[in-house]
């Protein structure tokens, strides 16, 4: 499985998209500071992720999401919108395939 992610930064209140094989660890690369786009936060989590069966179809959606602008933002926005709903005494998950009671 390959999978295309949304992750987002509350220190820097920013999103990083991005694609790979190993999601959870991927993930701790980003929070290790292993990716120079990411490296000035260490509180990555996933907030979003689509996935596929092949790289390459993968790799086609995050292209075309770094692309069109507009499908990115709005994508963000929807993001943004349930971390901002998030309810009281509930947490971003920071492990990706936990699931809550």
């Amino acid at each position: 499985m390959y999978y295309v992610y949304v992750l987002y930064s509350r220190t820097e209140d920013e999103f990083y998209l991005g694609s790979t094989e190993d999601l959870k660890k991927r993930l701790r690369q980003h929070q290790q500071g292993e990716n120079q786009s990411t490296k000035k936060a260490q509180d990555w989590i996933v907030s979003y992720y689509e996935a596929y069966l092949t790289e390459q179809a993968a790799k086609k959606r995050e292209s075309r999401l770094k692309r069109s602008g507009k499908a990115y933002h709005s994508l963000k926005e929807r993001i943004r919108d349930s971390i901002d709903n998030l309810g009281e005494g509930e947490a971003l998950d920071r492990s990706p395939g936990k699931r809550r009671p």
